[in-house]
Order: structure tokens, then sequence, then C-alpha cells
């Protein structure tokens, strides 16, 4: 078809009646330029062939194809032309349509409509000054003036908008039609709006209500919205009908209008662009009630050309109708909550018309190598000879302190940027054929490190993230600037190494992924993040150790990469793409015990291909654009060093697509090619020579698997890639696209891994000694470089009646009054903060508060098919949604500390320090010191500094880190404590900041920081090294001397002597044993009927003047609240939870029934039960108690023999409820000071430790088993009254496996499902384990917690427990 046949159809569409039907189909509308129009040709010839095959079209109205008649080839101005859609007998053009309907953009496979090309962000400031501050300060956002809006000379914000939510019933929803719906909103976008706040909240001349809100925002959070349009939370599940593109007929939709002044005169001469940076799930944008454009993809900006739709004599009129679901929802079943609004900000960008800066790529290398492409665009083609473009490289420097921070100052107007260390100027530009385009190119070596050379640039990396600023700046005639940009620039290079094995490299060097996944959210707002709320959570996580963050499973916010650039974390920039619904099978991930091997069969292509969509080439734009914009928007970013393609949506041509033309895009630029490596999950670990994916990229892989997939490739290496191996041999012939021995070698990094879903992270210090080496000493395997946890932020909503809908730009978006345990942990992990400037945000008011009432799936509407939910398990943070650190925090922080101590061999006076930094030597920026502590945790001498350092100053080739000799330690004080204590226990090495040192692991780079004494440098490394391990002291029941012992039953009959055993016929309920002596006496209830439980332990003096009652119950206990770990599987079966198998085998109820009873000597009495769970008899135990009145004790000794198999038992102890209002601490000696479990208990150190009683327990926001301390030599509830403290030790010696307290039974626990909801008690439950079970961590969905951590009891193998209860003067 020509070119003005090809006018004319489309002029004869217009002039067409528009179907109001609004399940419009697959329509692709690309906005690049070649070569993706020839993909939409291609596309249109291939349907038009299958057409042919298959014969005429359905008559369905909804079975929609392609029209057979594309324009050939792209209009002016760089818009290339939609497909028009043929539905039935109608023809529709989105392009053609009248600029005054509605865009039914949400019913139909279109990526965009009169959007602008996308590309770098870009501000257009007047003078580079501008620009340079603007990039020192972290992009920072004028706040809003008391105007609705807020402005500078060349960008306009629109913060006020006025929201009105459509949002009919589903009963009305069905008996509408989709114009009723449609003239609505018209009558809302062509009708003025009032942004301005009324006394009655309600504005405007329509008659709806409108809600004055602040952008961004979420709408499913306002109050208005919240009962009509909940929020949805799912994990695999579609919260609509798989059905695509279709989407429901009841889909709210979100009308937020706003006016903005007359354009300034000083606009005449300008191109004014409104760029809407984030809507969900799409927007179509109305200026002065003209349809100006739309956009699809939630995450990414949509910009739109307005220059001929504004007034510069009345105010302009700006509706955005967002509706909740579009097609591209179906592209977007990303793990999170599904929310709808402008999620990001709107703008309004002025940029000169005559000549304009549109694009800006740039790489600076490893090797010096600054190269710069900057593509112009001028509407005037004989302007080019009059145009220059300068570039200059300068020193970054913080003008007001950290950006985003409390001590950030802007820079006075008299500011002057340093001086440069080059400027290029570019007067020759390359002019495309439109002449309307062209781009300059310059390119520069600086040297590396030379202390010589002033110009002389350092490299970037994250332990020393060296910045420099970047400014572009448009000339006209050599004097006046049209514009200038800034960037932040830094000196690196990403490489995969092949030698000795396939490693990801930074500047050459091996790079540990210390990483965790970020989904964007706020408990008050939801997906609405601002600029503060991402650089605050790049300084948390560069506090707590991390080095890489991925933007799971969406670009983020800009701000967050402009941290990351400066805080040194490592990106993987991820698409936004997760069509997880759509696998058949919904397995979540490899279960296979060698994925890597079955990936050959045909099941496991199979299991890839059930993503149909990757298989649908008419998603192909969609998909491919997604990748595409983002990789345009931020491959400047020197902290980018990844690119993802999406998660968890199989693999097919549209992937290997997506794959290509990233790859492409980022090698197109010779001048100025990035080249980063490209992941992607969907794939699998296989996929023969990387075709879509050059990093193994798999998730939730046991450490005991990626030793497996190590060991097995370097296996397949050391055979030869050309070997053939019967064994191995593909029988199934598909090495065309999954070649199972995978001859391309790539480094293992876990995009997902150790599921930190409430009660979580066990055995995490397994990975690091998988990545590290077993003894920390010989890396094994160094093909597994890390991965990232899953995930950062608990997902909790707070509830509506405690939401503050923030108005204020740098709100705060915590708690207020904080509960104890984040009373206490803003106290305890304030030494373990960089960047106080974010530590001092948190709240310091008194502990009284209950925690914060979270909120999760389902709590906001009830479960049924129209609101599906998945309950918590978006509940699967690090970090509380108020960002306070889990005790998880910090086992994490010390497993992946960047060094590590250990003893030398041979020799318990040497340690050597074992540094895993490629960039930075540790003996250049740390402090090494060592403390000596007793057994009991007793520190004996101060911190000692270490002797003379040797370290290797340059890393040979191969290795991973910096090799240092062993550090003597002085051998005068080990001697003299040898000599004066009995048992010394451990010794604690430290390595903490030197004062003022340049850079480190973890730069401190604001004021408040870098300001700090040396007394308060935080600790960066430490470690624990057993000198002596003690002996463990048996604590035998000493003997008692009393003149009576005497039983009575309840009914008041004495029990004598001469009694051997009592039974336990209906006449026997409980026996009260007392013992007495001269000055005091004691007595407890025996419960007979009761599987003899003790209750009412109390003891008495003085005549009866004094009276303690020292518990109020004790009993054993094999159960605990189920952690979701303990959840995790299936409901039976040899994958079935560790929960289900409790209550399978009945220990969730299990019964105790006393068999007889006898005393044992004057001051003893056993007793024998049997233990019944379901009706059964499973095991006996012998109880052995013993009074003390003298010293007010009673010592009780178990011995649980088991008479049949039992499953996995979560704990071996006791429980002792004690009634004491007085008791509010906790006072243990052991490990400490946070909550730890068996196999969580790295970062613990023995000792003394003090804790208010309701903060030892974690308010996990769905309660379960929490707040253990391990290896406990004793616990005490300190009183705050007159009254003595009450303690519990071990009988024998050994410590107490894990011990814990808190003002809530385990049944209470258990049935609450919110943390808030828990009521506090009087009474204090304090269990006492001799064994405890491991929590596990690999999954939440499968048994995962390893054998070394599991309880196995034995038939007929007698397990020991018990505990001494005193209550004491002290």
């Amino acid at each position: 078809m020509s070119s003005a046949r090809a006018r004319s159809h489309e002029s004869n569409l217009e002039h067409q009646p528009q179907s109001n039907h609004s399940l419009l189909s697959m329509v692709a509308v690309w906005d690049k330029p070649q070569p993706l129009q020839s993909i939409q040709l291609w596309l249109n010839s291939r349907h038009r062939k299958q057409r042919q095959v298959r014969g005429p079209e359905p008559s369905n109205p909804s079975c929609l194809s392609y029209n057979p008649n594309p324009f050939p080839r792209p209009r002016p101005r760089r818009h290339a032309p939609p497909l028009i859609l043929r539905m039935s007998n109608t023809c529709f053009s989105p392009m053609a349509s009248s600029l005054s309907s509605v865009s039914s953009l949400s019913h139909m496979l279109v990526v965009g409509e009169r959007r602008q090309k996308s590309h770098v962000p870009l501000f257009s400031f007047s003078n580079e000054c501008d620009a340079y501050v603007f990039a020192v300060s972290g992009s920072l956002i004028p706040p809003p003036s008391s105007s609705q809006h807020s402005s500078s000379h060349s960008c306009l914000r629109l913060f006020r908008w006025s929201l009105v939510v459509l949002c009919s019933s589903r009963e009305d929803s069905a008996s509408s039609t989709g114009a009723d719906d449609e003239s609505r909103i018209l009558h809302l976008v062509n009708s003025t709006c009032s942004s301005d706040r009324d006394d009655d909240g309600v504005g405007g001349d329509d008659g709806n209500l409108n809600n004055v809100i602040d952008v961004p925002m979420c709408w499913q959070l306002h109050p208005s919205c919240a009962n009509d349009d909940p929020p949805v939370y799912t994990n695999i599940t579609y919260p609509i009908k798989i059905d695509p593109p279709n989407v429901p007929r009841h889909n709210p939709t979100g009308v937020f209008r706003t006016t903005a002044a007359p354009w300034p005169e000083t606009w005449r001469q300008k191109r004014i662009v409104l760029c809407v940076e984030a809507a969900d799930s799409c927007a179509d944008v109305y200026f002065n009630g003209k349809h100006v454009g739309s956009g699809s993809d939630a995450k990414l900006p949509l910009e739109i050309d307005v220059t001929e739709h504004g007034s510069f004599q009345t105010n302009n009129r700006i509706a955005i109708v967002v509706r909740r679901w579009s097609a591209g929802s179906f592209l977007e079943d990303q793990d999170h909550w599904h929310l709808s609004g402008l999620t990001r900000e709107v703008w309004i960008r002025a940029k000169p018309k005559l000549a304009r800066i549109e694009d800006v790529n740039f790489t600076a290398t490893a090797t010096g190598v600054l190269a710069a492409c900057v593509h112009v665009g001028v509407d005037d083609d004989e302007r080019w000879n009059s145009l220059e473009v300068d570039v200059a490289l300068r020193p970054f420097h913080a003008v007001g302190g950290a950006p985003h921070t409390d001590a950030f100052m802007s820079p006075s107007a008299a500011f002057v940027p340093p001086k440069e260390l080059v400027r290029l100027s570019c007067k020759q530009a390359e002019i495309m054929p439109n002449r309307r385009d062209g781009m300059y190119r310059c390119r520069h070596r600086f040297a590396v490190d030379d202390a010589n050379d002033d110009s002389s640039v350092r490299l970037w990396s994250p332990e020393a993230p060296h910045l420099y600023v970047l400014t572009v700046t448009l000339r006209h005639q050599g004097e006046h600037v049209l514009e200038s940009e800034a960037f932040c620039v830094g000196f690196r290079t990403v490489r995969i190494a092949r030698e000795p094995c396939a490693m990801l490299t930074l500047n050459g060097q091996p790079v540990e992924i210390r990483g965790v996944n970020r989904h964007e959210h706020c408990p008050h707002r939801g997906k609405a993040i601002r600029p503060r709320d991402a650089w605050d959570d790049v300084r948390l996580l560069a506090d707590y150790g991390f080095n890489a963050v991925r933007t799971s499973h969406y670009p983020n916010h800009g701000a967050l990469y402009d941290a990351c650039d400066f805080y040194g974390l490592l990106v993987v920039d991820e698409a936004n793409l997760e069509t997880h619904g759509m696998d058949l099978s919904t397995s979540g991930s490899d279960i296979s015990p060698l994925p890597w091997v079955s990936s050959r069969a045909p099941a496991r292509h199979a299991k890839l291909s059930r993503h149909f969509l990757a298989h649908d080439d008419r998603w192909i734009a969609h998909y491919m654009e997604r990748a595409a914009r983002m990789v345009a928007r931020d491959r400047n970013h020197c902290s980018i060093v990844m690119w993802s393609l999406g998660n968890e949506s199989g693999s097919g041509p549209t992937i290997a697509a997506m794959y290509a033309y990233v790859r492409h895009q980022e090698f197109a630029d010779a001048y100025a090619a990035h080249r980063r490596p490209i992941a992607y999950e969907g794939a699998g670990v296989n996929d023969g020579a990387g075709t879509v994916s050059d990093i193994a990229f798999p998730m939730y892989w046991s450490s005991e698997m990626c030793e497996k997939y190590c060991e097995f490739k370097r296996l397949m290496s050391s055979r030869g890639d050309d070997e053939d191996d019967e064994d191995e041999a593909d029988v199934w012939d598909d090495a065309s696209f999954h070649d199972g021995r995978d001859s391309k070698a790539k480094p293992l990094i876990q995009c997902e891994y150790s599921h930190a879903m409430g009660n979580s992270n066990g055995n995490f210090s397994d990975y690091w000694d998988t990545v590290r080496g077993r003894s920390g000493r010989r890396q094994q395997f160094p093909a597994f470089q890390g991965g990232f946890i899953w995930d950062m932020i608990d997902q909790g909503l707070l509830a509506d009646s405690h939401r503050k809908h923030i108005d204020d730009v740098e709100g705060d978006c915590g708690s207020n009054a904080p509960d104890a345990y984040r009373a206490w942990v803003a106290q305890f992990d304030d030494d373990l903060r960089w960047h106080r400037s974010n530590a001092a945000r948190r709240p310091k008011l008194a502990a009284t508060s209950q925690p914060p009432p979270y909120r999760y799936g389902g709590d906001f509407k009830p479960h049924d098919e129209a609101y599906p939910h998945d309950a918590n398990f978006n509940i699967n943070g690090i970090f509380f949604p108020d960002r306070v650190p889990k005790p998880a925090c910090f086992e994490i922080r010390h497993c992946m500390q960047p060094l590590h101590f250990v003893w030398s061999d041979g020799a318990l006076s040497d340690v050597v320090v074992l540094p895993y930094t490629s960039f930075v030597s540790p003996a250049d920026e740390l402090d090494f010191t060592w403390q000596l502590y007793d057994d009991d945790g007793v520190v004996l001498t101060a911190e000692m500094p270490f002797g003379a350092v040797s370290f290797a100053t340059k890393q040979q080739e191969g290795e991973w880190n910096y090799r240092f000799a062993p550090f003597a330690l002085d051998a005068s004080h080990m001697k003299r404590a040898a000599s004066t204590v009995a048992s010394i226990a451990t010794v604690v090495c430290r390595a903490r900041r030197r004062e003022n040192a340049g850079s480190c692991m973890m730069p401190p780079r604001d004021a408040v920081a870098a300001s700090r004494s040396r007394s308060t440098c935080p600790v960066v490394a430490f470690d624990r090294l057993v000198v002596r391990k003690a002996e463990p002291v048996p604590r035998a029941v000493r003997a008692i001397s009393t003149t009576l012992s005497e039983f009575s039953l309840d009914e008041g009959r004495s029990w004598q002597k001469s009694f051997q055993v009592a039974g336990t016929g209906a006449s026997t309920g409980c026996v009260i044993w007392r013992v007495q002596s001269p000055t005091a006496s004691m007595h407890v209830t025996i419960r007979l009927d009761e599987g003899a439980r003790l209750e009412q332990c109390t003891w008495i003096c003085g005549g009866g003047r004094t009276k303690r009652v020292i518990f109020a119950s004790l009993a054993p206990c094999f159960y605990r609240a189920p952690t979701d770990n303990d959840e995790g599987g299936e409901t039976s079966g040899p994958r079935g939870s560790f929960a289900s198998r409790w209550r399978d085998f009945g220990l969730d109820c299990a019964e105790l029934r006393c068999t007889g009873a006898q005393p044992a000597g004057r001051d003893a009495v056993a007793v024998a039960m049997a233990v019944m769970c379901g009706g059964c008899r499973v095991g006996r135990i012998a109880l052995h108690v013993a009074l003390d009145c003298n010293a007010c004790t009673i010592s009780t000794a178990y011995v649980l023999t088991p008479e049949v198999a039992w499953p996995p038992v979560a704990r071996v102890g006791v429980c002792a409820e004690i009634v004491s209002k007085g008791c509010d601490t906790v006072r243990w000696h052991g490990d400490g000071p946070h909550e730890c479990y068996p196999d969580r208990r790295e970062s613990a150190l023995p000792g003394i430790y003090d804790i208010p009683l309701n903060a030892m327990a974690t308010p996990y926001i769905k309660p379960s088993e929490s707040g253990a301390r391990t290896n406990v030599r004793q616990l005490t509830l300190v009183s705050d009254t007159s009254s003595p403290h009450i303690t519990f030790s071990p009988l024998h010696g050994e410590p107490f496996a894990c011990a814990s307290a808190r003002r809530a039974s385990m049944s209470r626990v258990m049935h609450t499902s919110h943390a808030d909801e828990l009521a506090v008690e009087d009474s204090v439950y304090v269990h006492l384990d001799s064994m405890h079970m491991g929590l596990g961590g690999d999954t939440s969905w499968a048994p995962h917690t390893k054998k070394p951590w599991l309880i196995s009891l034995r038939k007929n193998v007698g397990v020991a427990f018990g505990v001494c209860i005193s209550n004491k003067e002290v």
C-alpha cells in the first residue's frame, strides 16, 4: 500500500462509527524506530499466512486479527504508525480516534499511543552549575510551595490533584454498558475541577465526590475507595480471570484532574512535555479536554508532547484516566499488592524547541576511557552548523552532605562547581537522514589512580564508590547555552571471566553478591514511593552489609539508582514482567535433585512452555518494549551491573527476542557500549549457549545443591566440550534449545534465596560457607558468588484507622509510638549503623504501645472468587514495613561481613584475618582489636590492638581476596588470664572502621557519621574464637533436711509413706506435696488427673507472714506455635509440612496421664506418666521432683522415652507459667543480645544481657514462635518491686538449648492472626528447652530444616530434660 493510499485509508477510518464494545483485541503499537517496525511487518505477514491456512475469520467479535495492510513505513517526527484493528465490521485505529473519545487502551494489546521515545531522565537546566547541583543532590525534587504545584524555570511538578474513582458494584457493572462508563469519564475529563481543599472535602462542578489528594498515591488506600475497591494481594493467582487480553467489565477507574497556570512567556519557544513517571496499570492523558496519548507499562514513564495543546492565556486542565486492569496486567503478576493510581511523580518539562538534548548515552570503563554520545533534535535542519555540545567531567562534591538526609543543606547561590578534569567540545554532528536528529560523539582516556596526575580518576566499586559528574551542555553559536544536563559517572567495567571458572567480575576482580530483593512498598502509601524512601532504603541496606539489590520485579523509582550509585550498591535492574499465574503447574521453583541435568528432559521443556504468552507472537511488542524502555531509561547508572528480563515467566520466542534486543542495544553503539550481562530466572540454569541468560540465575537452591551444581560444571569443564558421553547423551535431541551439558560456563548467582517469611533465615551461614569455603581458608566453589535474599520489606499495610495520608513530601512513613521491641532495637542497632542520619529518624518514645496494626492479604475484603488472596505470603521481609530490622538482619549481616577471623594453623595465639573484599585493603581502613571473655561471658580485658599487620598489597591472579599474615595476640594477657581463670571460653576479635578513613566497605558519606569519635566507630566485623572449651560441670541436687514429708489428697485424706504407688482412680484428682523445715515450708500441687502437671508451687516462711508463689504451672512441652516455615509443605505425605506432621501425630494436643507416683526419700517424689497423642500411647515420662525450702528452690527432672516412631518434634523442654505483674525485665546468661535459634546463632555472642520482658519476643506480623535465646546458662525474671527474682537454671550443667519468655501463652499465639491483636496477659510463660528444632529458611513452602537441626527421637531411647527454679533474695 502506498503512503498516500494509507493516509486515505486512515482518513476513512476516522469517519466510521466506533464501537462502544469494550473488549477490543490485540494490537501492537510501537513507538520505536527501525528495526522494530520491521518486526511489525513480519508479524502481520505471519498472521496473513496463518489466516490463509485456517480459512476465514470467525464471526465472534472477540476474535480479532491484525489488519493485513499495515503502513509500510513510519510517519515523520519519529511516531511509528499503529496497527489497524479489525473487529467484525468495525475498524478502529487508536491513533486516528477522535481526541474527545475515551481510549480503550485497557482492553487492547497496545503498548503506547503518541508516546515519546524513551530516554534517560532529562531536566533541561539553564546552566552547568544548576545541573551539577541537581546531580550531587540526588536529583532532589523541590519541596511543594504554598500553591498546589512546585516549579523551576523549566520544570513543573504537579502535586495537588482532584481524584474521582468510578467503582460501580459488579451487579451494576453487569447491567451497564461500556458507553455508560465512557460517558461518565468524558464528562469528568471535560468538566472543570478544583484542586483546592474545601472544608467538606468536595470540590468541582461535576456533582461527584472530589478527593483532593497529593500525587503519588494509590487510591485503594484512600478511605473513600477502600470498601468498593480494596487492596488485593496474590502470589501466583491472577486477581482477574485469565482471558488475555480481555479484562473484567468491572474495572475501577480513577480520573485524576488538576489545573496548571497558563504557560509562562519564557516557554514560548519551548517544547513542552508531560511526563507521568508511573501509572498503574494504564493511563490515558487528556489536555484541555483532548486525548493526547496513552501508555500501559505500570513502572516506566509515559511522556507526551503537549506543546500544541497548552495555553498561555488561560489555565490548563489536565486529566489522567487510570484503569486498574489492562491487557498489560497479564504481564504484571508479581508477588505483591495490586494497587492502582499515579504511583510516581507527574512533571511538565519545557525544553528548547529549535534544538534540544533528546538523549545521552555514555560509558566510563575501568581503563579510564570515557565515551559519550549525545542525541540532539532540531526543528530546523539548517541550525546544525551553529550548534555544538560541551562535555565536562568534574569531581563529585556533595555540597550539602549526603542527599535526602536530615543533615542535607541546599548549596548557596554563590556555589561554584569544582574545576573540571576535562572539557570536550563537539562541533560536528552525525546527522541522520531525516535531518532532524543528530549524534555528537566524544571520547577521552584518563589516567587511573595516578597520584602524579591531577586529572586522574579513581574507579567505582561497592567498597569505594568514587563518583564524578558529567555535564552536557548544548550551545548555539558558541556562547548561548540552550540547555544543560548532568549525570553521575562511575568508572567501572563489568565482565564475565572464564578463567579459572566463570565469575562475574567488576574492574577485573570477582565480586560477591550480598544482595536482597526489594519491592517498592510503604505501609501508608502502598506502591507510591517518594525519593527519600528509596534513599533511606539504600542507606539501610548499606548499614546491614548488603552490597547488591535486585529491583524485583520491575524498574524502580529513579532515586533508587541514584542512591545506589552514591553508596555503592550493585543493581540487577529487572523488567516489569511476570506471568507466574500462566504456569499451569505453578510449581514455584525447580525441586528436582539435579535440575541442571533434568532440564534436558521433555518435562522441563513442558514447564518452560506452560507460560503460553511467551509463545504468542501477538504479545512480542509488549514483552520487548518493557526491556527496551528500561534499558533506555537506566543505562547510564554505574551501579547497574546486570539486566534482568523479568521473573517467573517461562521461556519462549518472546523472551529470546527480549534478550536479543537488549544485547543489541547494549552493543549497538560501539563508541559507548555498556556490555552488561543479562540474567533471567525463567529459563532455568541451562539454556544451551546462553540463549536468554548469561548468568545461572536460579531461585531457592539449598547450599548443598549449589555445591553439586558447581561440582557438576567443574566436571563437565574438565572433560572438555567436545567429548561425548553415552550416559549424558541427549536422547531427546533438543540440544538446539536446551543443551544439558551447557558448554558455556556461567557464574552461579541465586536470584532469590533464604525466604524470610516470619521467623526464618535459619542455616543462612551454610550459604556463605559455600561461597567462601567451609573452613574460611579455601574457596572451593568460586563460581557461586552469592545471591539475593527474598526479600527486604514485609509488605504489610497499616489498618485504615491507623494509616496516615501524608501530604508532605518528606513525611515520616514509620510508626510514631514504638512497641517495646522497636524501642529496644532502636538502641541496640544504633552501633551497627554507618549512617546515623538514617537511624536518627527512629522514634524514641516510651515503649508503651502495641505493635503497629499491619494487615496482609484478605484483611481488607473477605476471600471470595472476586477477591482472591494469599494471606500473609507477602510478609516475608528481613525488615518490618516501617524498616525496623528483624533479628535475622543481625545474623545476615554477620554472615556476609566483609572479613572474618580464624585461628592460625596450629596456634591459638595467632589470628588470621580473611577479608572477602576485592577493591579496598581492610588494613588501610580498619583497626583490629581483640578481647578476652571467660566462660560466663564476663570481660577479662579491655579491647587490645593486634600486633603488626602484614598483608598482601596486590592480589595474585585467581585469588578471591587479600591474604593476611597471622596477627599475634598479646601473650602476656593470654598467659595471665589463663592462670587466673579456671576456664577461658572465647576471644572476640573486632574490626572497627578507622576514623576519617577515605573509603571502606561501606563509606559513611554524611557529615554526621564522618565526625564521630573513635569510640563510636561502628564494628565492621567480629568473630568469636574458642580459646579453651569449658567442660560441663554437673549440678547435683542438694540434699534437703526436713522434719515432715506428707502427701495429702484434695479431699483431705492423708496419703501415708507406706503407700509405694498411688493409682489415678476417679477419686484421685490431685496431690499436694509439702516439705517444711524449722524456718520455712514449700508445697506444690501435683495434678494426677492432668498428667502430673505441677501447679501452685508456693514458699512460706515466718509463720505465714511471707508467701511467694514461684510458679502457677509447670509441664513438659514438645510443640511450638508454628512458624511460617513449619507450615510450609503439603498437608500430608513425604513432603508434608512439619506442622502438619505434628498435628497428625497429635503433638498439638498431647495429653499426659499419670500412671503412678511414689515418694523418693524425704525430699522428693517420683511420678510416672504416659504420653498420649491422638488417643494412643506413644511414650512414657519419668518425673523426679525435689523441693528445697531453705533455698526456695524446686528441681524437676524428666526423662522422655518414646515407645513408637515420632516425627521430628519442635522442642523437648518445659513450660512454666509465672504469675507476677512486677516482672518487667528478663536477664539471661547466654547468647544474645538478639533473638537466636540453633541454626541462626552465628551472630550471637555469649554474655549476660538484660532486656524488657515485652521486647524479648519479636512481634512478627503473624504471631508465631519467637524470642528464643540459645545456650542459656541461666534466665531470670527481674522484678521491679521488692519481691525476689525468679531464676531458671539447667540441672546437669549443660545450658538450655533455647529459652524464652513472653506475656502470651502458646495457645493464644497460635490462635492470633495479627501481632497487634495479641493480648498481653498478666502471666509470664517461660520455655526452657533442652533441645529445640531449627527454623529452616531455604523456602517457606516445603520442609527445609536441615538434619543437624532436627530433633529425631529414637524408639526406647530416653531423653533427659528439666529445670531448677528458685525464688530467693538477690
